[in-house]
């Protein structure tokens, strides 16, 4: 009769442990839901001046001459294993086919591995 009754005594601490966790589950929730909303509804109004800044922005620059040839540079080094030293004194256009090469047979490697 004694383990019974710490049998009931088990089971109800764990009935009220579960109920705990599901009060809690649900103030998670609505704490959640109402901080959703609140945010929402702060979300701020942007101004046609604060639109044409963004799409201003948002329009590139061309990439400078110098700027690819860095790039392309940098690509080589991480990809290839060329040393930048290997690229002094070369212009643009000198380093442009050997990227061209590189670039080109990594694409189709890739594209091989994907079939």
């Amino acid at each position: 009769h004694i383990l019974s009754l710490k049998d009931d005594e088990v089971e109800q601490a764990e009935l009220q442990e579960v109920v705990e966790v599901v009060t809690t589950a649900k103030l998670i929730t609505e704490v959640v839901t109402a901080a959703s909303a609140t945010i929402t509804a702060a979300a701020p109004q942007l101004t046609t001046a604060a639109k044409s800044q963004i799409q201003r922005q948002r329009q590139r620059k061309p990439q400078t001459e110098a700027k690819a040839r860095k790039n392309m540079m940098i690509y080589l080094r991480n990809v290839a294993g060329f040393k930048m030293d290997y690229f002094k004194g070369m212009t643009y256009d000198d380093i442009h086919p050997i990227f061209e090469k590189k670039f080109n047979s990594n694409v189709a490697f890739l594209l091989k591995t994907k079939e």
